[in-house]
């Protein structure tokens, strides 16, 4: 029985896919390099917390786990220079909120290091992975208290955490 549903679930998400294969090509879709240029303009709205640019570029059809500098997401960036509705933005267009970047950081490990709760928080309840580790065997929790941000390591303990 189980084996139908994801066989089913399958057949569903390949016909999803090619209907935006056939509708991007119907309406001439976005060249490589209009590609290119919207994710470019995204990781720079993202990073200076640019809410409409990042919506309107999301609507246009912008990778939302596009990589920028170090193979930051504009998740990633937005998380770490703190703006949350821009976060948010991203969260409901389907970012990853468990992308690693250089050294396999997180944006929950780069919003616990900076101290913003509020974002930390709507990554914990998005899903962010609580217990990964970078490349230095370091977790968000280690991050937030070696920072002194010892009440997002209360929240980071709260969704299962230790040290």
């Amino acid at each position: 029985m189980l084996q139908l549903f994801i066989e089913h679930q399958w057949r569903k998400h390949l016909i999803v896919c090619a209907f935006t294969v056939l509708l991007l090509t119907a309406c001439g879709g976005a060249s490589r390099e209009q590609m290119e240029a919207m994710g470019k303009e995204l990781v720079a709205a993202a990073q200076s917390g640019d809410l409409p640019k990042v919506e309107s570029l999301l609507d246009s059809g912008a990778d939302v786990n596009v990589r920028g500098p170090d193979r930051q997401t504009p998740l990633m960036l937005a998380a770490s220079a703190g703006h949350e509705e821009v976060v948010r933005a991203l969260i409901d267009r389907r970012a990853d909120v468990n992308a690693t970047r250089e050294h396999r950081r997180t944006a929950l490990m780069s919003a616990a290091f900076k101290g913003h709760i509020e974002i930390v928080r709507l990554l914990l309840e998005n899903g962010a992975d609580v217990n990964a580790r970078d490349d230095r065997n370091t977790t968000a929790l280690s991050w937030a208290l070696d920072e002194g941000h010892d009440e997002v390591g209360r929240l980071i303990r709260s969704h299962g955490r230790t040290p």
